[in-house]
């Protein structure tokens, strides 16, 4: 939003203006996204996609160029559901316009202006600090996902410690200072939460 406040990104603006090679299976679709789409969830196709495409600076548009198959499931602008990979898309449309990488983009406007000093966005900056990560631990067999009034099996491996590209891992205490200096009373509240948590 920033970048749009700037005259960056237009919100209202198709996908294409920003990543002309941009495609989905369904043409028209590829062709009428808009940045709002992607911002408010109403892509159309199954969001939860994590393919493999490494830490570098290049890993969001190679992820992005994954997506020439995926199929529709709902036509563009008709259904909410939550779509991990749009903001992926999102987030190579940032780097075009600002000229940085992804992670560089979120230091430099959002973890210095507030004062993050304890969150990081790739997981070899995190390693030397004090932290948790979730996991699920699973029997082995597959499991039935059921999205989209269909229902998939699909193979889990015994434990699962997804950390991608362009994911944020923040301290807890980095996280809740950034609270309390938003809110004009702060808190005072002892927190549950483990010492270090993940932002999705």
């Amino acid at each position: 939003m920033q970048l749009v406040e700037q005259g960056k990104i237009n919100l209202c603006a198709r996908v294409r203006e920003y990543l002309p090679k941009f495609k989905i299976a369904d043409e028209e679709t590829a062709e009428n996204l808009t940045v709002r789409h992607l911002l408010t969830h109403m892509a159309g196709w199954d969001g939860d996609f994590w393919p493999e495409t490494g830490m570098g600076d290049d890993a969001l548009g190679r992820c992005t160029a994954l997506l020439a198959d995926r199929e529709q499931i709902a036509p563009l602008g008709t259904v909410w559901s939550y779509n991990n990979v749009g903001f992926v898309v999102l987030g190579e449309i940032m780097e075009r316009v600002a000229g940085n990488p992804f992670e560089r983009i979120i230091q430099e406007r959002v973890f210095d202006p507030l004062r993050m000093k304890h969150s990081f966005m790739r997981a070899t900056d995190v390693m030397t600090q004090r932290f948790a990560t979730g996991h699920n631990v699973r029997s082995e067999g597959p499991r039935t996902v059921s999205q989209w009034g269909m229902t998939r099996d699909e193979p889990v491996p015994t434990a699962e410690l997804p950390v991608a590209r362009g994911t944020c891992l923040s301290t807890r205490g980095s996280t809740l200072g950034t609270v309390r200096r938003s809110t004009a009373s702060g808190s005072s509240t002892k927190s549950p939460w483990p010492n270090s948590i993940r932002l999705w």
